[in-house]
């Protein structure tokens, strides 16, 4: 599949295309997508610990690969970039300190309520 036989959008735009757009229309918010790059790794390794690492690193070069397709020095080549690094980045900095306090991911997920009240 090239970049010419790809699915269109309305008005005869590609996808990256489309991407591309909308990436120009949102580049003052776009460093703001860095913590959730990191927040998305850190969610991986507590999901699957340090098990998870083959599959990450499969998908940071899944993702990276994807970038590739894109134009060079477009944004969106740039932004599935930093998305690839920072997922890994998430990944590896809880993993360094899961390793240096030595605690396993937490085994149980526990939710309950929390009641508060004001007084004058």
């Amino acid at each position: 599949m090239t970049l010419n036989n790809m699915p269109r959008l309305g008005e005869g735009r590609t996808w990256f295309s489309a991407l591309e757009n909308w990436l120009d229309r949102e580049r003052d918010q776009l460093p703001l997508w860095l913590p959730v790059g990191i927040g998305i790794g850190i969610v991986i390794w507590q999901f699957g610990g340090a098990s998870a690492a083959p599959g990450l690193l499969l998908l940071a070069i899944a993702i990276a690969l994807f970038a590739l397709l894109a134009k060079p020095h477009s944004r969106s080549r740039q932004f599935l970039g930093m998305a690839a690094v920072s997922i890994l980045l998430g990944f590896g900095l809880i993993s360094l300190k899961s390793a240096t306090v030595a605690q396993p991911c937490l085994l149980k997920f526990g939710s309950g309520i929390f009641m508060g009240g004001l007084k004058p």
